[in-house]
Order: C-alpha cells, then sequence, then structure tokens
C-alpha cells in the first residue's frame, strides 16, 4: 500500500526491508553529493533501516 501513495519518504517509513533500502538509495541519488554519504549514513530513515552503510 506504501508504493501505491508514490512517496519514498512514505516506503522508506513503513515499506518492506527491501522496499524500504530501494526508496532510501533513491532519495540518497538525487542528493547533492556533499550531502549524500551523511544522509546514507546518520540520517534518521538510515539508522531506522540499521544501514550505516
Amino acid at each position: 500500500m506504501a508504493a501505491s501513495i508514490g512517496s519514498d519518504l512514505v516506503v522508506a517509513q513503513v515499506g518492506t526491508h527491501a522496499d524500504r533500502r530501494r526508496a532510501l538509495n533513491r532519495m540518497a541519488a538525487s542528493l547533492p553529493a556533499e550531502i549524500r554519504e551523511g544522509f546514507v549514513a546518520n540520517g534518521r530513515l538510515a539508522v531506522r533501516l540499521g544501514s550505516g552503510h
């Protein structure tokens, strides 16, 4: 259902683990390079996903 909304933010918060990872990656790819690494390593969505990197 989250994917039907079309929001990567919503999917990254409530989707399956694989869907959350893909949504996080899409959001990270859209960010300027200078903030991308911090978003992926320390952003609240990455922390919730347990990614680190």
